[in-house]
């Protein structure tokens, strides 16, 4: 019986330490007791002591591993993640090819009406790999109904020494988007297996319309022009679907054109993982149901800038004076 008391008596200081908060004595402690009321009962109030001990504390642990857990993913400075994966082309190419993409937005300050912020992203298409780095503003409204933005950002491709820059703006709802890009290359003609590539500049402007279907879906169109600045122009269009099936989960099917060539269906999937304080929020289905009141948009603040982080490119080849041209559309 000594021992039993001693050991009762330890538990409770234990938890005491552990936990002084009244939860504890209000929640946990009368089970405790009981538990081990009962041990005693049946002539092993030791073994109940220590099990109800091992138990608390496990649990205890649990908690605020948990708690630590989301603390951190709260208050970290990242607040998205997205990994894109699918088949898509590049200047119509026959038959499309393989893009993985990875993006990350980083916080580096925001207030009630502003978010300024850091993207980088990272794609790999047709053997290449590109590099982008941007910069971006966005202002919300007080009713966090009307985003607008302004961004810049600089592209390489690693290994081939293509560099760009680029401007955008956004203007966003949760009824329609917005956005345009001006793209500017930072780079002359380089030599690649003995062919002359040229990056090209251009511009992009893409207006989206939001559906109330799944988790969240729209429909896009996205209308682009390229050119050398010595006369070669290359103009693109592209009308897709996107839908977010599951919660973070986005399949894109769209359709490219080329004017006066080739045309090109299109898919994709993208996985995102949303951090900070909007993960919180827990997603829900839409209902079908159109509505024209503008509604609340906040965690759009967190998202990447959409635009193209490929660098397209004009190829000459040096034997043949033919010039044919590759370019990037679609998000």
């Amino acid at each position: 019986m000594w021992k039993s008391s001693v050991s009762v008596a330890a538990l409770l200081c234990y938890a005491g330490a552990l936990n002084a908060e009244d939860t504890f004595f209000d929640t946990h402690l009368p089970g405790i007791v009981e538990n081990i009321a009962r041990g005693a009962e049946q002539g092993d109030a030791l073994g109940a002591a220590e099990q109800e001990l091992t138990g608390w504390t496990l649990n205890f642990l649990k908690s605020a591993v948990d708690e630590a857990e989301q603390n951190i993913l709260a208050s970290s400075n990242f607040t998205h993640l997205e990994f894109s994966s699918g088949r898509d082309a590049l200047g119509l190419k026959e038959g499309g090819a393989s893009k993985t993409e990875a993006m990350a937005v980083y916080r580096l300050r925001e207030t009630d009406n502003f978010f300024i912020f850091n993207q980088a992203s990272f794609v790999n298409f047709d053997d290449r790999n590109t590099i982008n780095l941007g910069l971006g503003g966005r202002h919300i409204n007080d009713n966090e109904t009307v985003i607008m933005g302004l961004n810049a950002f600089f592209d390489y491709e690693v290994g081939y020494a293509h560099k760009r820059s680029g401007l955008g703006a956004e203007l966003i709802t949760s009824m329609l988007e917005f956005r345009t890009n001006k793209y500017v290359r930072a780079s002359g003609t380089l030599e690649n297996k003995g062919n002359n590539e040229t990056a090209l500049e251009g511009y992009d402007v893409t207006l989206r319309a939001n559906l109330p279907y799944f988790y969240s879906s729209d429909v896009y169109f996205t209308r682009s022009e390229w050119n050398d600045g010595a006369g070669y122009t290359m103009r693109t269009e592209e009308l897709g679907v996107s839908a977010e099936i599951v919660p973070n989960m986005t399949i894109t099917l769209a359709h490219q054109s080329q004017k006066g060539q080739t045309k090109e269906s299109v898919a994709s999937v993208a996985y995102s993982v949303p951090l900070g304080p909007n993960r919180q929020s827990e997603k829900r289905q839409q209902d079908g149901k159109w509505n024209a009141n503008l509604k609340p948009i906040r965690d759009k603040l967190y998202k990447p800038v959409q635009r193209e982080n490929r660098i397209a490119k004009k190829v000459e080849k040096k034997a043949e004076p033919i010039q044919f041209g590759v370019s990037a559309s679609g998000f």
